[in-house]
C-alpha cells in the first residue's frame, strides 16, 4: 500500500505557519520513538512545541507524550550536542520538494521526507555534518563530510521554467503532478480536468497546458489555500464533473490559451459551493444537536438510575436496622417534648447508642458515625 504523504503546497504553507511561530526559539531535543518515528521538540521562554515525524512522507504537529527507545540510533547520539539549544532562525520548504529546512544561528536540519525519508544536519558552509541514511545516486551524495545538494530541480515555484518540462512517457500526468510539482493527489484530478485530460494519460504536456499548471501553481504556492480550493478539491467525486462541464461548454477558454481557465471556474462555482457548504454545515448542526441532546438524555437516566440506587440503599439500611431505628426516633421524640438541648440530648443518647454523632433538633438532623 502507497504510503500517505505530505503534498509539497501543503509543506510550503506549514513551513511559512511554522517558522513564523517558532523563529527565536530553541531545539530542545530530537528523540527516536519508534521505527523511523522521531520528536523533535522547540522551546522558548513562552512558546513550546512538538514535531512528529514519521518516515518515509509525514511531518505533523503533536501533542501526544512519546515514549524514547532505550536504544536511540547513532545520529542522535552524535548530533545531541549540536541539535539541543540550537537557535532556530527560520523554516522553510525548499522548492516543490518534501523537503524541510530548520535554518538555524550554528548550521541546518533537513528532513527529507521522500524515498526512505532522512534527516541531515549540515553546517554554514553546507557541508555534511551527519546523515541518518548515508546514500550515494548519480547526481547526489549523502554522507558525512560531503557537500550537501537538492535534489534536482526549480529552486522555487517562482522559478519554474517557460516551456513545460519533459516528464518522459513512463509517468503519467497525475503522478508527474504530484510528485514533481508537489500537487496535492486529489488536486491533481482537477488540474487534468482543467487540461482537459485523463490523470493516467502518458503524453507530454503542450505549451498552452503549462501555462495553466503554472498559474494554478501561482495561486496555491503564492496564497494559503481559500475555502474555495479545500472544499471543491476534496470534494473531487462532486466537482470534477461541473469543472469538466464549464471546460467543455466555454469557448474562452480557447481564445484565451486556457490563461484564464481557472479565474472562470472559480468564479462559476462559487455560488454553489457557497450554498453546497451552508447546507452542509446545517447538516452539521442538526447532527451536533441531536448528539447534545442524547448525551444530556443519557446524563439524566444516570442521574435518576443513581438517585433510585442511593433512595434503596437508604431504605435497605433503615429496614436493617429497624428496631434501632425506632428507638432513636423515641428518644428524639422524648427530648422534643422535655425540650432538651442538643448537648443534653447526646449525653441521654449516648448512653443507649454510640452511632450518633451529632444532633440537631431544629433542623431533625441526625448525624451518624458509620453507615453500613
Amino acid at each position: 500500500m502507497r504510503p500517505v504523504e505530505i503534498p509539497g503546497i501543503t509543506l510550503h504553507h506549514l513551513a511559512t505557519q511554522w517558522s513564523e511561530r517558532a523563529a527565536g526559539s530553541f531545539i530542545q531535543s530530537l528523540r527516536c520513538v519508534g521505527d523511523d518515528k522521531f520528536v523533535l521538540k522547540v522551546k522558548s521562554r513562552t512558546y513550546h512545541m512538538e514535531w512528529l515525524i514519521q518516515f518515509p512522507s509525514i511531518i505533523m504537529e503533536s501533542g501526544r507524550r512519546w515514549e524514547t527507545v532505550e536504544e536511540q540510533p547513532g545520529f542522535i547520539k552524535r548530533t545531541k550536542n549540536w541539535i539541543e539549544n540550537a537557535k532556530i532562525v527560520e523554516i522553510r520548504q525548499h522548492g516543490m520538494d518534501r523537503i524541510l529546512i530548520f535554518e538555524c544561528t550554528e548550521g541546518k536540519l533537513i528532513i527529507e521526507l521522500f524515498g526512505d525519508g532522512n534527516l541531515i544536519t549540515m553546517n554554514q558552509q553546507d557541508t555534511i555534518v551527519d546523515v541518518l541514511h548515508p546514500k550515494e545516486w548519480r547526481t547526489r551524495t549523502l554522507r558525512k563530510g560531503e557537500h550537501y545538494s537538492f535534489p534536482p530541480g526549480p529552486d522555487s515555484w517562482e522559478d519554474l521554467p517557460e516551456n513545460p518540462p519533459v516528464r518522459g512517457k513512463s509517468k503519467s500526468l497525475g503522478g508527474w503532478l504530484a510528485t514533481q510539482l508537489g500537487v496535492p493527489a486529489p488536486w491533481t484530478r482537477t488540474v487534468c480536468a482543467l487540461l482537459q485530460r485523463s490523470p493516467e494519460d502518458a503524453g507530454e504536456v503542450t505549451p498552452s497546458e503549462w501555462k495553466t499548471i503554472q498559474k494554478t501553481l501561482e495561486k496555491w504556492y503564492g496564497s494559503p489555500p481559500t475555502r474555495w480550493d479545500w472544499i471543491s478539491h476534496g470534494e473531487k467525486d462532486w466537482i470534477l464533473p461541473r469543472v469538466k462541464g464549464i471546460v467543455n461548454a466555454d469557448s474562452k477558454i480557447e481564445e484565451d490559451g486556457k490563461e484564464n481557465v481557472w479565474e472562470m471556474v472559480e468564479e462559476k462555482l462559487s455560488k454553489e459551493i457557497i450554498v453546497r457548504e451552508e447546507s452542509m454545515d446545517k447538516r452539521e448542526k442538526e447532527r451536533n444537536a441531536l448528539h447534545i441532546n442524547r448525551e444530556r438524555q443519557a446524563k439524566q437516566k444516570e442521574e435518576w438510575e443513581m438517585e433510585a440506587r442511593e433512595r434503596q440503599r437508604a431504605g435497605e439500611w433503615i429496614y436493617e436496622h429497624f428496631e434501632w431505628v425506632g428507638q432513636l426516633l423515641t428518644a428524639l421524640t422524648e427530648a422534643r417534648r422535655k425540650k432538651l438541648g442538643n448537648q443534653e440530648t447526646m449525653e441521654r443518647i449516648s448512653g443507649k447508642t454510640k452511632e450518633v454523632k451529632a444532633i440537631d433538633l431544629k433542623k431533625g438532623m441526625v448525624e451518624l458515625e458509620t453507615v453500613e
